[in-house]
């Protein structure tokens, strides 16, 4: 094979060559309610950088009971940046200014909140690798003293494809093409 013919085949190798892709990831932490109105923090750390296109923040619990009289409630924050509330009142009856959620029985407020965060709003979390959530408790949030009272905050997204230095990895083997080529050379 001619050098011409290797450099030409190198050259479409790196033309063509595809991309890294985006990697799904997700992070995962539960916390216990152990007094009554009692905040849950969560912290995620050595986080990587989004491919841009946003996720979620997704709370999953049955913290809250029905015990006391009058509304239990949860206000939710990221970053501090508020999201909203939630709230179950005495007779099961929920609701919340925050979309993406589902909610439980009349005896427990067992609910499932999603939180859609967009590219912005996601990378400006994600800036320095930390992500910090919390759910501060109204005082009427009571313990019930089982393993129901526990909250899960799963945060997931798409990371960024890692860069590909193409332009090096150009040089390094057409360094190596011309260095068989000149080995090539000195044998005939």
């Amino acid at each position: 094979m001619s050098l011409k013919s290797t450099l030409a085949i190198a050259a479409t190798m790196l033309a063509f060559a595809a991309p890294a892709a985006a990697a799904p990831v997700s992070f995962s932490a539960t916390e216990a309610l152990t007094s009554q109105g009692q905040d849950l923090s969560f912290s995620f750390a050595g986080l990587d950088a989004s491919d841009g296109t946003g996720g979620t923040l997704t709370l999953l619990g049955n913290t809250l009971d029905l015990g006391r009289s009058g509304n239990e409630y949860m206000d939710v924050s990221i970053e501090g940046t508020s999201y909203g509330r939630w709230s179950c009142g005495g007779n099961g009856a929920q609701s919340t200014s925050i979309p993406g959620w589902t909610g439980g029985n009349g005896s427990r407020c067992l609910f499932t909140l999603t939180i859609n965060l967009t590219g912005i709003e996601l990378d400006g979390f994600l800036s320095d690798g930390l992500v910090s959530i919390l759910a501060a408790m109204g005082n009427g949030v009571s313990v019930l003293g089982d393993p129901a009272d526990n909250l899960t905050a799963t945060l997931a997204y798409n990371t960024a494809p890692l860069a590909i230095p193409a332009p090096a990895g150009g040089v390094l083997l057409l360094s190596g093409l011309f260095g068989f080529a000149a080995m090539r050379r000195r044998a005939s």
